[in-house]
């Protein structure tokens, strides 16, 4: 299994790398760790309660978000990556994880000429929720959704090339099947390279 981990890996640092030598500098990579507040359906939230209920709970939330994005004109990329929030809910015996994972492709728009963008994105995920300790252990997964996110964006890059900083909050909203939809806040730091 390994093996064939490995096997992609190396595949998609091939693509990367022959699209950078294809494209030069039309191209920018970016990563983001952040972190944020979810909004999960009533039955999810219902779900969680049940199972940590009379618990003493820690809480850690954690995004991130990796991408690449095409150079169409100063002031217009196009972005497709990928999006995970990963939310822990822990105490001395129990844990309720949710781990919510998406693609997505969209544009980001620059109306000024300082590095502020928008940006807005299609997005399908699925959101997985790990249950366990106590005398059950167990797992829920969720449809695939079809969602969008809205980005708000500084970046300091402002034409240069190079490895520069970003500040990202956003906004997801993703589909849940019959359940409703969960919505996700975020705030993140982010590194591009140009």
């Amino acid at each position: 299994m390994k093996k064939k981990h490995l096997c992609c890996l190396l595949f998609v640092l091939g693509i990367c790398l022959s699209l950078h030598s294809f494209a030069g500098n039309l191209l920018e990579y970016q990563f983001s760790l952040g972190s944020g507040i979810p909004f999960y359906t009533a039955t999810a939230q219902q779900t969680r309660s049940d199972y940590m209920a009379g618990t003493k709970q820690n809480r850690i939330i954690l995004t991130a978000d990796t991408s690449i994005s095409l150079l169409l004109s100063k002031y217009i990329r196009f972005a497709a990556g990928v999006v995970t929030t990963q939310d822990y809910l822990f105490t001395d015996g129990k844990y309720a994880n949710y781990i919510d994972y998406a693609i997505y492709g969209g544009f980001r728009i620059f109306p000024l000429l300082k590095g502020f963008n928008l940006g807005i994105d299609y997005a399908i995920g699925q959101r997985t929720d790990f249950f366990g300790g106590g005398n059950r252990t167990y797992q829920i997964q969720t449809p695939w959704g079809n969602g969008f996110r809205l980005l708000l964006e500084y970046d300091f890059h402002n034409g240069r090339q190079g490895l520069a900083p970003a500040i990202c909050a956003n906004w997801r909203r993703m589909p849940r099947g019959t359940q409703g939809a969960d919505h996700y806040l975020t705030i993140s730091i982010k590194l591009s390279y140009l």
